[in-house]
């Protein structure tokens, strides 16, 4: 062989090197680039999907605190409206159905803002503030009774009187459970893991 054709030869062959070794190596930069741009999109998904649970998290979280505070102000009210209720089926005072007017709305405040706890939970207070309704309710059927007795003049009024009493009781009780509930879940958000995200 001649030099000549060797050299073509050799030239061909380098010149075929490089084109294969220029594939090689842009198939395997290309491939590199488009791992690396598929590990950057998961890890980008992977961040706004914990920053969703941890948004998500504190949306409830602020509902569940808002209906919270909104059944115990109302809950407050109510206590408020039947203690000068109370005074007055005692002293049998005139005032008594403008007094039971007002009960009776702020016990319908307690039902509703009961009914905002149970949209949003947890069962653990789910449970304490039907039973606090349930007493308000029952505390004001009590009242009731008493006003019934008192006006129809039935000597049953003492019954009555101790009746709600004792429906009183039970209302302070209740409340004290959801207060408590209410109190575990913000010792357990206290103690809730983080999502990792940083805001």
């Amino acid at each position: 062989m001649d030099q000549g054709a060797a050299a073509a030869f050799a030239g061909t062959a380098g010149a075929v090197g490089a084109v294969v070794g220029g594939l090689v190596t842009g198939f395997f930069t290309q491939r590199a680039a488009r791992l690396g741009a598929q590990k950057t999109g998961e890890a980008m998904i992977e961040q706004v999907e914990r920053q969703a649970v941890a948004t998500r998290e504190d949306w409830l979280l602020q509902h569940r605190l808002d209906a919270y505070m909104g059944l115990m102000q109302a809950y407050d009210r109510f206590v408020e409206q039947a203690k000068p209720f109370m005074e007055a089926l005692t002293f049998e005072a005139a005032n008594r159905s403008e007094l039971f007017a007002m009960t009776k709305a702020t016990e319908l405040a307690v039902t509703q803002a009961y009914f905002k706890v149970r949209a949003f939970g947890p069962e653990g207070v789910r449970e304490p503030a039907n039973a606090l309704r349930t007493a308000v309710n029952e505390f004001r059927g009590a009242l009731d009774g008493w006003e019934l007795a008192l006006s129809s003049g039935s000597l049953d009024r003492g019954r009555q009187e101790r009746r709600a009493e004792d429906r009183l009781r039970t209302a302070t009780s209740a409340h004290a459970e959801f207060v408590t509930s209410v109190r575990d879940v913000a010792v357990s958000v206290e103690n809730r893991p983080r999502t990792g995200v940083t805001s």
